[in-house]
């Protein structure tokens, strides 16, 4: 909490210039704390220590925080866009269900009858004329989704779904495909080691 903080916790003149680079990248966007250290200079082999250590200095901490809170405010004034607009967008294409996007005889809607949150999955769009004798008698429409795997993956890092608890035993990520693998029968995912061991 603030008050728990140094007076100079918001004070940049009490950071070094290296610190102040780091505060920058985390609030302009940076991956990850590691990121964040290797774009604000330090060695390269040291930056996956560093970076976690900045951020659990209260200061460092507090100033990104607030930098980022910010820099969404202007964000959210400038495009009248929330943050929980942009979550519920990512929400819609990562649980996304393509049967929507056809008619209950299996015919693929028209554009404007796919669902609005549907219609933001949609990456790509591709119409084939058919035509006899140079007349066009009809056309294909083909739509190219955007892959759910990538707005899970930001959906995770939202929620906080990466960051386990160092005392729980297991990854509930894990025991979860173990648990779809059970059903699966032969159509197994493949686990590939723990998802704490991965950085």
């Amino acid at each position: 909490m603030r008050n728990d903080l140094s007076p100079q916790a918001n004070n940049r003149d009490y950071l070094t210039a290296k610190e102040l680079a780091f505060v920058d990248a985390m609030i302009a966007g940076a991956n990850s704390p590691k990121a964040a250290a290797a774009t604000a200079g330090y060695h390269e082999g040291y930056c996956g220590t560093i970076g976690p250590a900045l951020m659990k200095r209260p200061q460092i901490a507090e100033m990104v925080r607030e930098g980022l809170s910010a820099a969404r405010a202007i964000v959210a004034e400038r495009t009248g866009i929330q943050l929980a607009d942009v979550v519920q967008r990512i929400a819609e294409i990562a649980m996304r269900d393509p049967a929507a996007m056809f008619d209950e005889n299996g015919a693929p809607r028209p554009l404007d009858e796919i669902p609005v949150g549907l219609r933001a999955c949609i990456e790509g769009l591709d119409v084939e004329k058919m035509k006899d004798r140079g007349v066009v008698v009809g056309e294909v429409v083909k739509y190219k989704l955007a892959k759910p795997t990538v707005a899970l993956d930001m959906l995770m890092r939202h929620l906080g779904g990466y960051e386990l608890d160092n005392r729980q035993q297991s990854d509930p990520l894990i025991e979860l495909l173990r648990e779809i693998n059970g059903r699966a029968g032969r159509n197994r995912l493949q686990i590939v080691g723990d998802a704490r061991d991965v950085e």
